[in-house]
């Protein structure tokens, strides 16, 4: 499409839809060139098995492409779904968004409201066919100082089981919604400064990972649940780079595993101490010092005993 208005596209289906080149290929289930196009109701959209694939250059957009400018989804992308799409190209640097190449002077909303959701499983680029180069990519920002914003609220929720990355590091994400909104971020967030508030950030997949960020600016009503494995003493945790600022409130841990000894688990890495950890008391079973709380009088009648539990080690360091 190119300079044109869809004030309602809704309800529609792309599925097993491709473009095959040996030069460049773009937008397997839809391509959006050029300037001033409007989508203004975009909800409830399956972009299914669709693929861009280049037999000499770059592939981008496996299931949606955008370049130009003024392409506008007036209301974002709404409770909409991008599974098994990708891109199979020969140039690896150029060679991206297993489901969506993001290009031009665009940002984009992705969300999920009134109990609804929107997906992103099995999406992936590779190179010149070879199933080992396979790596899950589902949304690719092309140009820098571009939005890609995830707002989940009203009951909604994002799934994204594919990485999000950017080309430049100028370009930001973020998380967003409120109270009742679930963003479930099961892969990474590559080469993109992180922003995130009022919304419940789901990590828990039994498998501890690293979030890297280049930056991360954390509001105290972004609420995080993580996993933990007692085993191995592992957690997910967030390394991020200069001007990350306020509080990761960890709501939950999904604690799995065993462990007889005490295991001290680095959550952030960060370059200075403007970041911090705070853990919700009321979800998350805090350890007491039983010194501290026998009291004055001590019975031989009674047995007391250390209970097990969580505590901060530290919280005013680079690594909480």
């Amino acid at each position: 499409y190119s300079s044109a208005r869809f004030n309602n596209f809704s309800d529609v289906t792309f599925k097993n839809n491709y473009v095959r080149s040996n030069n460049v290929a773009d937008g397997g289930g839809m391509a959006v060139y050029n300037a001033s196009t409007i989508f203004g109701n975009f909800e409830n959209v399956i972009f299914e098995n669709n693929y861009a694939k280049s037999d000499g250059s770059s592939a981008q957009g496996g299931a949606l492409y955008t370049t130009g400018n003024n392409i506008t989804f007036t209301n974002g992308i709404v409770n909409s779904s991008f599974i098994g799409n990708y891109v199979d190209g020969v140039n690896s640097d150029q060679t991206h968004g297993g489901a969506i190449l993001l290009g031009g002077s665009n940002n984009l909303s992705i969300i999920a409201k009134d109990g609804g959701l929107s997906e992103f499983t099995g999406n992936y680029r590779m190179f010149n066919g070879d199933e080992s180069t396979k790596e899950y990519e589902a949304i690719y920002i092309w140009d820098g100082n571009r939005i890609l914003t995830l707002d989940a609220n009203t009951n909604g929720t994002i799934l994204m089981n594919d990485m999000i990355r950017s080309r430049y590091n100028t370009s930001t994400v973020k998380l967003t919604g409120d109270e009742t909104g679930t963003i479930k971020l099961y892969n990474a967030i590559s080469n993109a400064k992180v922003t995130a508030d009022s919304v419940n950030i789901d990590l828990v997949n039994n498998e501890s990972f690293d979030y890297n960020f280049v930056s991360l600016v954390s509001e105290d009503s972004a609420k995080y649940t993580l996993d933990f494995d007692r085993t191995s003493g592992e957690a997910d945790n967030f390394t991020v780079g200069a001007n990350s600022t306020g509080i990761i409130y960890v709501d939950d841990l999904n604690d799995y595993g065993e462990s007889d000894v005490n295991k001290t688990v680095q959550i952030i890495n960060a370059k200075d101490d403007s970041i911090q950890l705070e853990l919700n008391s009321d979800n998350i079973h805090l350890e007491t010092d039983i010194i501290e709380n026998l009291g004055d009088t001590v019975y031989n009648d009674k047995i007391y005993h250390q209970n097990e539990g969580y505590t901060l080690a530290t919280t005013d360091t680079t690594n909480d």
